[in-house]
């Protein structure tokens, strides 16, 4: 395999792009529409969110495989929308990318211990978000995969168990039928 195919391989999704659910979630609606067009045009399926409150309850509700997340929104801010999602067992693995025009290690500190994923500076280069997007969404995927595989494993693990459970009573069954028979004919043996 050549460097060029390999390249190539780790930029794949591991399902295609229109399998994915992306939430942009920014108090601009103009910036709301050219990330969801873009993205669109990239194959993804966008939801839209124009402020804090409305991303949390579509992250609740839709469970997006990713979240692109301005800071300075009306109501809940990005950095808490990032903790509810990080703080949440059933969305703490959605990838959270920060997208503000915030500048400054202090804004980025604040967006890691929130846990966000990545973080990117207003205004946004379309490659780099591109890259940045597939690039969290192929591991997203991968995730839901082994996930997919750990509980078809769990599903097995516990139907062999229920299986060499039956198997268990049945010997015990037998054991027991066997001991009785044992039983019965040493005691015709000795009454004779």
């Amino acid at each position: 395999m050549t460097l060029l195919e390999s390249q190539s391989l780790a930029r794949q999704l591991p399902r295609p792009p229109e399998q994915f659910t992306v939430l942009v979630a920014d108090d601009d609606p103009d910036i709301v529409e050219v990330m969801a067009l873009f993205l669109e045009r990239e194959g993804y399926r966008i939801l839209r969110a124009y402020d804090g409150d409305e991303a949390i309850a579509i992250i609740d509700a839709e469970r997006p495989d990713l979240v692109l997340l301005d800071v300075r929104m009306p109501g809940t801010d990005g950095y808490a929308v990032c903790q509810h999602v990080k703080s949440n067992v059933e969305t703490a693995f959605i990838p959270v990318v920060i997208i503000t025009n915030v500048r400054g290690l202090n804004s980025k500190m604040v967006g890691v211990e929130a846990g966000a994923d990545d973080y990117l500076n207003k205004p946004f280069n379309e490659v780099e978000l591109a890259a940045r997007v597939r690039s969290l969404l192929r591991v997203k995927g991968l995730h839901d995969e082994l996930e997919a595989h750990k509980r078809g494993l769990e599903a097995a693990v516990k139907e062999r168990t229920a299986q060499l459970e039956a198997a268990l009573e049945k010997l015990r069954t037998l054991d027991r039928l066997k001991s009785e028979i044992i039983n019965t004919v040493s005691h015709e043996l000795r009454t004779r």
